[in-house]
């Protein structure tokens, strides 16, 4: 029998989007069973974000990240700093057309 995943899906749209407008977020923190993949239903410009909370805690296992477009440098994973980010960036990952790369507190998307 296979496993059933779940999957998150974040997306939103605003005729007058900007960074603080427009799109679901997930913040995360503690330990969270996500089974699936997450989606950022990116644009151009702009995209939802995780956030991670300092008490996240994934013990083995990883969150696939897949941008829709995966547009060089929107951010995709966000941090509390630097320290948390350079200490934790492997719980997340992507795969295909863009990759997550650490930039500061933030994991931006980048292209192979």
């Amino acid at each position: 029998m296979k496993k059933k995943e779940n999957a998150i899906v974040l997306m939103g749209w605003d005729p007058n989007l900007t960074e603080d407008t427009g799109f679901a977020d997930l913040h995360l923190s503690d330990s969270p069973v996500i089974t699936g993949s997450v989606t950022l239903s990116d644009d151009n410009n702009y995209g939802p974000r995780i956030y991670v909370g300092k008490s996240l805690q994934l013990s083995d296992k990883h969150i696939l990240v897949t941008p829709t477009y995966g547009k060089a440098d929107l951010i995709a994973v966000e941090y509390e700093n630097d320290s948390a980010a350079e200490s934790f960036e492997s719980q997340f990952y992507s795969n295909g057309m863009s990759k997550l790369v650490r930039d500061g507190k933030y994991l931006k998307c980048g292209l192979w």
